[in-house]
């Protein structure tokens, strides 16, 4: 479904966002999964999986309004919402380092969540 019907693989296109070599794991969503992660240490990596799991998102968004109500999205504004949460996710990290960054010497950033006292 996320990669194999005609409204996913037009989505795809649409992205021309494609992943050498990991065509042959699509009929088994895990491997491909597992294949997917090792992908991070390549150049961009870690941007482009992120891009990647919001192409899916958008696919599984659209394959509900066209499952559940009758009508999907086109494919260039499945690919378009893709890409501004992406961007959104990536100037949120920038925040955050920059954040991060100012307080330096102000005290100690917690690195994790913590339970209240």
């Amino acid at each position: 479904m996320l990669f194999f019907c005609n409204h996913a693989l037009s989505i795809w296109k649409t992205a021309l966002v494609s992943w050498e070599g990991l065509e042959d794991y699509r009929s088994k969503f895990w491997l491909w999964w597992e294949e997917l992660k090792g992908a991070a240490n390549q150049e961009l990596g870690s941007e482009r999986i992120v891009l990647t799991i919001n192409l899916l998102w958008q696919i599984w968004k659209s394959r509900n309004e066209r499952q559940f109500n009758g009508q999907g999205r086109n494919p260039l504004a499945a690919v378009t919402k893709a890409v501004e949460e992406w961007k959104e996710f990536q100037d949120a990290q920038k925040e955050e380092m920059d954040f991060q960054g100012s307080n330096k010497g102000e005290g100690e950033v917690p690195n994790s969540w913590s339970l209240p006292q």
